[in-house]
């Protein structure tokens, strides 16, 4: 079998469809409270841009403000939160993996998934993840000790700005219309991880 350079997948929002598990734990945790559900879809027409950034300190900040709003305590929402998280993604996490990106492993790709997402380390044991606390650092680190073949994720200022810039073949998993026009020319759109992993089997020989 060839052997052949990396492919580094973001997880919330490429692999898994992070805005229904976003959705579905705040309804979970803040239900009775109107004013923290009208605060989240505020924040998440902003987050559906696909631009600003995912950071582990963006959600606590969310977590803190709802918290704040609804009067409760954020330490036991924060860990609320990620026992939730992993009850809810972790069925979708598997089941994409399981049918897209082992097929990419098969062709000789090196698979990795990297995020900023710390609950996710739970899942370590069963996928290829990186918990990452800078993205477009580690692209700045790895790229001249690794061949990257191409570099999959939803976030313009976390997964496709810096790679596009270090001419590493990108991908942008989502809708959003800024990014997708940033991407015209120097990189591809796709919808889902499916479409993008045929892509990439596609233009593999």
């Amino acid at each position: 079998m060839i052997i052949r350079g990396y492919i580094l997948v973001d997880v919330d929002g490429t692999v898994n469809t992070f805005h229904v598990v976003d959705h579905y734990i705040i309804r979970q945790m803040f239900e009775n409270n109107k004013l923290v559900i009208l605060c989240d879809k505020l924040l998440w027409h902003i987050n559906a841009l696909d631009i600003i950034s995912n950071s582990m300190k963006i959600l606590k900040l969310r977590i803190l403000l709802y918290s704040i709003l609804s009067f409760s305590s954020f330490r036991k929402n924060f860990n609320q939160y990620g026992k939730l998280y992993l009850k809810a993604s972790v069925d979708e996490l598997r089941e994409n993996y399981e049918n897209y990106l082992l097929r990419l492993e098969e062709m000789g790709y090196r698979v990795r998934l990297i995020t900023h997402n710390e609950f996710t380390r739970m899942l370590a044991r069963e996928f290829p993840i990186r918990v990452l606390r800078n993205k477009p650092r580690y692209f700045y680190t790895i790229r001249d000790t690794n061949d990257i073949a191409y570099m999959i994720g939803n976030n313009y200022i976390d997964d496709l700005r810096v790679p596009m810039k270090l001419g590493i073949p990108t991908i942008y998993i989502g809708k959003g219309k800024v990014v997708s026009s940033l991407m015209k020319k120097r990189g591809k759109t796709f919808s889902s991880i499916m479409e993008a992993v045929s892509y990439i089997l596609q233009n593999t020989t």
